[in-house]
């Protein structure tokens, strides 16, 4: 049986930890294994110091349990703020099997029903050989045989960058660094015409030089492979499902979590670009795959894909 539970997290000082806390009646409390001494009856502040350590995680707003974090209002340090988006395997029992993360300024409160679809897309059963119909551009249809596939499990599940470009066929067009950039800060409800975050620009001035060292081909010899760093995993990363089960998934986590922590507040969507190019090229060069000399039939063929 599936089992959802909904965690809020929110500073310890905020209103809504103290609202919850205050509507506690005094008569309940001994029900959570509180118990006041008649000093603290007396004092109002150390009445709530109890209280709040140990109404903490046990208290329902909606649906959800609250927790509440120390200091939080204060400014939470880099390593604490991406831990619940990028690495909560540390902050939950090895029972759980899927996290989905969503950020407080997302609009949408998802119920369980929208929990439990995310997560079912997260698995396909395995494929059998089957038959396949497509039109091609002269109108003909060619009949393709797809080879049975096993089945598969997403380590991470993320929605797709929003963009406008597209090429002349109407497909979406491949999208340089920097234009990829302006969208996440669109995306974020911020301008993309003001000036650029220095943390930000220095970030993606450096992806846009490795394509220099990794992908140059002088003094490469014609018959070493050649495997191109390529940035194309454009996402937005307002909510984030996570397989707890995956070893996979757990490395793409540690990976995206160590790299946005190098470089700070910065735009997670780039980070986790960046992270897959590199986890690409470790795959391909690992396994021997066809180098970029080659191009792959879904290259050749681009309505393979729609297959």
């Amino acid at each position: 049986k599936v089992v959802v539970c909904n965690f809020a997290f929110i500073p310890e000082t905020s209103s809504l930890a103290s609202a919850a806390i205050e509507k506690v009646p005094k008569s309940e409390l001994k029900g959570f294994g509180i118990q006041l001494s008649k000093e603290e009856q007396n004092d109002p502040a150390k009445s709530k110091i109890k209280k709040t350590k140990g109404l903490n995680g046990r208290l329902l707003y909606k649906g959800w349990i609250l927790i509440w974090v120390p200091d939080a209002e204060e400014g939470v340090a880099v390593e604490d703020q991406y831990l619940l988006k990028m690495s909560p395997g540390k902050l939950f029992h090895p029972d759980v099997k899927h996290v989905l993360f969503v950020e407080e300024s997302f609009p949408v409160s998802p119920n369980t029903d929208d929990v439990l679809f995310l997560i079912g897309q997260s698995h396909r059963d395995p494929l059998p050989e089957r038959t396949a119909w497509q039109k091609l551009e002269n109108e003909k249809k060619s009949k393709f045989r797809l080879s049975a596939e096993p089945e598969r499990r997403a380590a991470m599940i993320l929605s797709p960058l929003r963009h406008t470009k597209e090429e002349e066929n109407g497909e979406p067009a491949k999208l340089k660094i920097l234009e990829a950039t302006k969208y996440m800060i669109v995306e974020l409800g911020k301008d993309p015409n003001e000036a650029e975050d220095p943390g930000v620009k220095k970030q993606r001035e450096f992806y846009e030089r490795i394509p220099t060292f990794v992908n140059r081909v002088d003094f490469r010899s014609n018959s070493e492979p050649w495997y191109r760093y390529d940035l194309n995993h454009w996402i937005r990363s307002r909510w984030v499902v996570h397989d707890m089960k995956l070893e996979d998934a757990r490395q793409i986590r540690c990976d995206w979590y160590q790299e946005q922590v190098q470089w700070g507040d910065t735009l997670d969507q780039l980070t986790f670009a960046h992270v897959m190019a590199v986890r690409d090229l470790e795959r391909r060069i690992a396994h021997e795959e066809p180098d970029d000399h080659i191009k792959p039939a879904h290259v050749l063929n681009p309505f393979l894909t729609k297959l």
